[in-house]
């Protein structure tokens, strides 16, 4: 078993129900070759669709700069649901998105 710490940011955000507004959030980190570990989208109520997506590897300014290309996406309406992480820290936010920092043993998220 791996030992090592890995830093597991989560991005979440909340879109309209466009049929290519996953599309636009995921084209942020293809063109900045980082590869997700994880995406999860869900319509909700109010013709929204809800994406999270983890990223390890990235720092956090890192995921800082790929959330303000986000917020400039036409169909990103604000943040998803706005939770505590693990630790009890409170999330980052802004207009468009939330993130947060997780900690993860080894490869698993």
């Amino acid at each position: 078993m791996i030992s090592d710490s890995v830093q597991l940011l989560r991005l979440r955000v909340l879109a309209e129900a466009d049929p290519a507004a996953l599309q636009r959030v995921l084209e942020r980190f293809l063109n900045l070759n980082v590869l997700p570990r994880r995406v999860v989208a869900e319509f909700g109520t109010g013709n929204s669709l809800h994406i999270q997506v983890d990223i390890a590897g990235v720092s956090e300014r890192r995921l800082s700069l790929i959330a303000a290309k986000i917020e400039q996406v036409p169909c990103v309406l604000r943040p998803s649901g706005v939770a505590a992480d693990e630790a009890g820290a409170a999330l980052n936010e802004n207009p468009a998105i939330a993130w947060q920092v997780r900690r993860a043993n080894g490869c698993s998220p």
